[in-house]
């Protein structure tokens, strides 16, 4: 059996009106619709949400930030209505001890980036480019 996904919506404003009557047509998604950041330790107590959605002209990211910290996997998607952009934030917590643990983790995400943005082989498989090599013809 699928769950539905939940998503936390947060702000009071046109945009994030319109967002969430998007999302009222699919049902697989649960909204969960708060007017500010403070909101969400009360009203995500019973539900996780898989992703919020802010808006980032009005939401102060501080709280959401810190919730986010304490339920790993949770994922930001701050819009930003003066320009059009969305910005996507995943959570992922390493532990780290050192300057070399934190060297490994910059390591890791780098690697995890190039794999999303490298072009695709012939043979399906992404290309791994480093700084300063040149793209594949």
């Amino acid at each position: 059996m699928n769950r539905n996904q939940v998503v936390a919506l947060i702000g009071d404003t046109l945009l994030t009106d319109a967002i969430e009557a998007s999302l009222a047509e699919r049902n697989d998604l649960w909204v969960l619709r708060m007017a500010t950041a403070d909101d969400i330790p009360s009203v995500c107590r019973f539900f996780i949400p898989d992703f919020i959605i802010a808006d980032l002209n009005t939401v102060a990211l501080a709280s959401v930030i810190t919730y986010m910290t304490q339920y790993p996997g949770t994922s930001l998607l701050g819009m930003e209505s003066r320009s059009d952009r969305v910005i996507a934030l995943s959570c992922d917590q390493f532990t780290v001890q050192s300057a070399a643990d934190l060297a490994r983790v910059i390591r890791q995400t780098l690697h995890q980036e190039e794999q999303a943005h490298a072009p695709a082989s012939p043979l399906g498989a992404p290309y791994a480019l480093r700084f300063g090599d040149a793209a594949p013809v």
